[in-house]
């Protein structure tokens, strides 16, 4: 029986979530977020289907820009990679030239992003962290560098988003733009914010959505060589995800029947909280969730990654739901024991090579190409 690393970080999680005070919340977020990030910078370069890419993935390509002379980084062409995220690899080259190291501050960056809006605007740190890592965010982030990096630089601009600072807004999307086209989805979300998304719109949506599900493969072709490059359509390929439709529906519907939370307060005093009003937002980014999730009817796995600019807001989401319910702490257990059994589910597919998962250490480079398994369609995508 193979090391299972990720029993450990779980328990790990559980220990900080029950030990460390919810009062001392920067220290909580923090050795909350150490686990993960601990995790992934230790790793063999084969846990990642693209990080290592059959000798030609992240890995090697960042030793190959690090030599890059500085003067070329900004016209310098490097397989299909947006020329932002060509920077930030310069820019790592700087701290270092070690591939390890590469992975290891990407890591981090990733995590100090995430986890400060997590610190800022989740009802329970701890929960969203367990969400986070279980929910397939953290396991694509082991192969979809640049997407992940983007999609965590989308989910700090929710701050400038609440702070009405649109020019903020605007640079962290271009940001993420740069590193991957698909975050230019996230210029469209400013406008929800004077949205209420109450009850009756849930359902209208809902309605709405499933209407245009006939159209979707028409709207799609139309769409996506606006908006991203036309190699995007290719991944229209007969559909898959049902089951993640499904959780992703569930999820946003369940305010409706789980009355214990401040989604259906009267306009008068929502207009004057601020909570509510990010709390509404939040909403909205569950419902996108769904939305684009749904694209898996028309365009399988892959082009469904779109919705992690909005599925990385699910970790704010569910705390938000339970908030105010009756023994919550036994439900915190439940959703705790229910996400890890979902990540097991989950990470058994093999989809990125995750597991199982080896130590850099390990890792024996005459032999890495017999450790490495070709990728499945679904992994030659987004990332």
């Amino acid at each position: 029986m193979s090391f299972d690393i990720f029993f450990f970080l779980f328990l790990y999680l559980i220990l900080v979530g029950s030990f460390v005070s919810n009062e001392k919340k920067v220290s909580k977020i923090i050795l909350l977020c150490l686990g993960p990030v601990l995790v992934q910078s230790l790793r063999s370069p084969t846990c990642g289907t693209d990080v290592w890419g059959n000798g030609y993935g992240y890995y090697q390509k960042f030793t190959l820009i690090s030599e890059i002379p500085l003067n070329a980084i900004f016209t310098e062409k490097i397989n299909s990679f947006e020329q932002g995220y060509v920077v930030f690899n310069k820019l790592i080259s700087f701290i270092s030239d070690n591939p390890q190291i590469f992975l290891a501050v990407t890591s981090l960056f990733i995590f100090s992003l995430i986890g400060y809006i997590y610190y800022r605007f989740s009802v329970n740190v701890y929960l969203s962290i367990i969400i986070f890592v279980c929910f397939g965010l953290y396991v694509f982030s082991f192969t979809g560098l640049r997407q992940t990096i983007a999609f965590s630089i989308t989910l700090f601009s929710f701050k400038f988003i609440v702070e009405r600072k649109i020019k903020y807004f605007l640079v962290s999307v271009f940001l993420a733009f740069s590193l991957h086209s698909s975050a230019i989805i996230y210029f469209f979300v400013w406008p929800l914010w004077n949205i209420r998304h109450t009850n009756k719109l849930t359902i209208s949506l809902l309605g709405i959505t499933l209407l245009l599900l006939p159209f979707y493969g028409a709207i799609f072709s139309f769409i996506v060589p606006l908006l991203f490059r036309e190699k995007y359509l290719m991944y229209m390929n007969g559909g898959s995800a049902i089951n993640l439709i499904i959780l992703y529906l569930f999820i946003y519907l369940l305010p409706l029947f789980i009355k214990s939370n401040d989604f259906s307060v009267k306009n008068e005093v929502y207009k004057n909280n601020v909570e509510l009003q990010i709390e509404n937002f939040i909403r909205w980014m569950a419902y996108c969730s769904f939305l684009f999730q749904s694209l898996g009817l028309i365009g399988g796995d892959s082009i469904t990654r779109i919705a992690f600019y909005f599925s990385v807001f699910l970790p704010l989401y569910i705390p938000i739901i339970f908030k105010r319910t009756k023994f919550k702490s036994l439900i915190y257990l439940c959703i705790t024991i229910s996400f890890i059994a979902f990540f097991y589910y989950d990470t058994s597919k093999e989809f990125y090579n995750v597991v199982p998962y080896m130590f850099f250490w390990e890792l024996i480079y005459p032999k890495c190409c017999l450790l490495y398994t070709s990728p499945s369609p679904r992994d030659r995508s987004l990332s």
